[in-house]
């Protein structure tokens, strides 16, 4: 119950090759955490992305029929008639009609006292996005998953995600829609847990009636075993609604979305030692989770060429699983969280010569996880300064 300073260090590489109207690029980013009361918790990831978009058609606004791709006065596109790496990345979904590839693959690596965290995966995805009428626009994506666990090996699955984006745009600013998303994730191997209760108080070491005296166990304290199926599918629904909007140096968006479990259970990890119980939150992705979540942003140009941005993130939580004490006890049937992150970022771009350039941001940020979980239940506060050069 005790705070613990943290530091974390990022690096990022990004490539982005523009060819005539598609785009390559792949990106790195390697990171470092270190916690400065518990150097044991240390731990490193790396990720190695690609992506190839193919832009199908012509490139043109269907708002004012503007064609850009042979427009060389928008600062939008190079003289030649090529989508620049900057303007690609901020392709509206109701402006061009094109199929996107990705591939990324990455691990994460502990000390030996943390290993169970070991993992590596690779994810593969594809989106196409086309205007099936002038003033909407959809689209199709699909995303498949496959993560190992090195020394955990109950939690190594694989997943797959299929989502429809159905967006409409009335005003060149404005963009507006409704999205849907269903996933199942498959661990691949079967799974009982094991959870181990404090039973009676025993003088002679005898065996309680119920209880199962485990070897190697010679306190006055006896444990006994008890076995919980866990599911191999989880399966989930999430609708949304979004609003994104552009009002002169103001860019404002909010997301609605209710993440929708099929099932009444999650799979997850109860340690066979309490002494040395974990319950990071590391495997409790959406899949493990079901409830409302909520998000706004809003963007501003400020003078000096000063970008400044406002994030709000809330989120319930219901767990297919208990929630636990500190020591491994059950304190309810079913976990409960109710997540809130607020942060705020300021940066800066200079240009230093020619097609060089410098960027430097400032991070700071609150986040609370209330839960009925213990180790669960905290609060942290975060800054980060970061610099990019671009060139």
């Amino acid at each position: 119950m005790e705070s613990s300073p943290a530091k974390q260090g990022y690096a990022e590489l990004t490539y982005d090759q523009p060819l005539k109207k598609d785009m390559l690029s792949f990106k790195y980013v390697g990171s470092l955490s270190i916690f400065d009361n518990i150097q044991q918790r240390n731990y490193y990831e790396h990720r190695l992305s690609g992506n190839y978009a193919l832009v199908f058609g012509k490139t043109y606004d269907p708002l004012t029929g503007k064609n850009l791709e042979n427009d060389t006065t928008s600062n939008d596109n190079t003289d030649d008639g090529e989508v620049n790496a900057d303007t690609f990345r901020d392709f509206d979904d109701s402006l061009f009609k094109y199929l996107n590839l990705n591939i990324t693959g990455g691990s994460r690596i502990n000390k030996p006292a943390f290993r169970e965290f070991d993992n590596w995966g690779i994810s593969m995805s594809a989106s196409y996005r086309f205007m099936p009428f002038n003033f909407a626009y959809l689209r199709i994506e699909d995303n498949f998953s496959f993560r190992e666990y090195k020394t955990v090996s109950a939690l190594s699955n694989e997943s797959n995600t299929f989502s429809l984006i159905l967006g409409n745009r009335t005003a060149k600013k404005a963009n507006y829609g409704l999205a849907l998303s269903f996933g199942i994730k498959h661990f691949i191997k079967e799974f009982a847990d094991t959870l181990f209760d404090q039973s009676l108080y025993s003088t002679d070491h005898g065996n309680p009636k119920g209880g199962k005296i485990f070897s190697g166990v010679e306190d006055d304290t006896t444990y006994f075993q008890s076995i919980t199926e866990q599911p191999d599918n989880l399966i989930q629904l999430t609708p949304s609604v979004f609003y994104k909007a552009n009002y002169g140096k103001t860019e404002i968006y909010c997301n609605i979305h209710y993440n929708k479990n099929f099932q009444k259970t999650s799979r997850f990890i109860n340690q066979m030692n309490v002494s040395t119980y974990v319950n990071e939150d590391l495997y409790n992705e959406s899949f493990s989770f079901e409830g409302l979540g909520f998000a706004f942003r809003i963007k501003q140009l400020l003078p000096l060429n000063l970008q400044a941005s406002l994030n709000l993130d809330f989120q319930q939580k219901h767990y297919g699983f208990p929630a636990f004490s500190l020591i491994g006890e059950t304190l309810a049937n079913s976990r409960f969280d109710m997540r809130t992150n607020v942060d705020f970022y300021l940066s800066r771009y200079f240009e230093v010569y020619k097609n060089l350039g410098l960027e430097v941001t400032f991070l700071s940020g609150y986040y609370r996880n209330q839960s009925t979980d213990e180790f669960n239940n905290y609060y942290l506060y975060y800054y980060m300064l970061a610099l990019g050069i671009g060139f």
